[in-house]
């Protein structure tokens, strides 16, 4: 398992990203500076570790393309997103990634939104993956009120809160249908990867909400030494989750290191990657 050595700030300032493939054209949110952090830790895992995206909303392949093509090792992709086309259009996710044999989609299922009489988003249901660890009891489908405010975590929560853990592997699949794994399987990534999608969808607390949930639960289903990349630090809700996380964790005595990282001097911290010590 990948013990992971963290780049300087100084380290990625001075990378050049020139030699790096990646084309403007393809519809995505990574940008060529945070697809050199990327590299500089995939290239020190192994091939059969797996590295954890979550996208909400904007999963188009676009990082698992980035992943293949500049990345010395290429350990098993596996990205979670409902993969709908709200944000960004995600159904050519197989194909912009080349239907690699080692890229995996979780699809969540659709969000279901409804309005009230002003247009206003009131209430999103969504139906439960009875097929998961610990679905059972949960009913055939969760509704929540969008219109009142998310319901807050406790540190004990947070620093616990593991969905990830949930997963069946069975029903986690690449371009061919092939499965990541059995039911009875445990999901573990090495690395995980978080989007932070900047673009609203009209209930800003629950937004914020499904951040740190996302946040918490992608770090807490890492090994020890393990990594987590968050993208667009620089947004209030992402802060605030990346921040909630960390007070749970040196509340209950979690031990961790993290780096954040800019592009230049003069644009804020867009990226923050966490080491899981203890």
């Amino acid at each position: 398992m990948t013990d992971f050595v963290l780049p300087t700030l100084e380290d990625m300032q001075a990378f050049d990203l020139t030699s790096l493939t990646i084309s403007d054209s393809d519809v995505g949110l990574l940008t060529a500076w945070q697809g050199a952090i990327i590299k500089n830790l995939v290239d020190q895992m192994s091939a059969d570790e797996t590295i954890h995206i979550k996208a909400p909303w904007t999963s188009t392949g676009k990082t698992e393309k980035f992943i293949i093509d500049n990345c010395n090792v290429l350990p098993k992709l596996v990205t979670t997103d409902r993969f709908m086309d709200n944000v960004l259009d995600c159904s050519g996710f197989y194909t912009m990634s080349g239907n690699n044999d080692k890229v995996f989609k979780n699809s969540l299922n659709p969000l279901t939104l409804s309005t009230d009489a002003n247009g206003d988003i009131s209430s999103a249901s969504v139906a439960v993956k009875t097929d998961w660890k610990n679905s059972s009891g949960l009913g055939d489908t969760i509704e929540i009120d969008v219109s009142g405010s998310p319901q807050s975590l406790s540190s004990a929560q947070l620093s616990s809160l593991n969905n990830d853990a949930d997963f069946n592997c069975a029903s986690i699949v690449n371009h061919a249908g092939t499965a990541y794994g059995t039911a009875d399987d445990e999901f573990a990534q090495t690395l995980s990867i978080c989007y932070c999608n900047p673009m609203g969808l009209g209930y800003p607390a629950w937004e914020d909400h499904e951040k740190l949930i996302n946040i918490a639960s992608m770090y807490n289903n890492l090994p020890v030494n393990g990594a987590l990349i968050v993208f667009s630090y620089n947004l209030g809700g992402t802060i605030t989750a990346a921040h909630s996380l960390m007070n749970a964790l040196n509340t209950t005595g979690r031990s961790y290191e993290y780096t954040r990282y800019r592009p230049s001097e003069d644009v804020s911290f867009d990226t923050i990657v966490f080491k899981k010590l203890s």
